[in-house]
């Protein structure tokens, strides 16, 4: 709270109004945030049983607000949007932070997958529904946010072997210190 200080005024001489400097200081501090790869594996929806590594992993750094570190949480969670495509509907995300932990799901419907039968080599088109989970902790010096997003058919006419595509990726980050 800042004193005010008023001087005696005269005809002559105007009003002064003397304050003591605000002493707001909002801390900060230099964020180092790795987002990894994204890997696929299991026996996926194309036939292969197999973990492939994708895209690479970035680093970025730059200076974060105490104060902003759980709506830094939101952006990110809310960007790591399912890989769903134009033709997909996805319901609004879910998403909860209490206490420094993190959970959101999404679904997304109305995207298809090409699929071989394994008994008749014929490939056919199988709709199929996206879930994306979340989970993550963080508090004023780091974050930890995992995400799953698995594509599973919707209607499986004889492919039961057919089991889910699964991705996962991280996000990652601790402060380095002020800025």
């Amino acid at each position: 709270m800042a004193a005010f200080f008023v001087s005696a005024a005269s005809d002559d001489d105007p009003i002064v109004v003397e304050r003591s400097r605000e002493t707001n200081v909002v801390a900060a501090g230099e964020w180092e945030v790795r987002i990894s790869r994204s890997y696929r594996f299991g026996k996926s929806l194309d036939g292969r049983n197999d973990t492939r590594a994708l895209g690479q992993e970035r680093t970025f750094k730059f200076c974060l607000h105490d104060t902003q570190i759980e709506l830094f949480v939101r952006q990110l969670v809310g960007d790591g949007q399912s890989d769903a495509a134009s033709s997909t509907t996805c319901r609004p995300m879910r998403m909860d932070i209490k206490d420094g932990h993190v959970h959101a799901s999404q679904v997304c419907n109305g995207g298809s997958v090409s699929v071989e039968d394994p008994e008749t080599n014929r490939t056919s088109t199988q709709p199929s529904r996206l879930h994306l989970n979340v989970d993550g902790a963080f508090d004023v010096a780091s974050l930890k946010i995992d995400f799953e997003s698995r594509r599973e058919l919707l209607a499986h006419d004889g492919l039961a072997a057919h089991h889910p595509d699964l991705m996962r990726w991280s996000i990652a980050g601790r402060k380095m210190g002020g800025c």
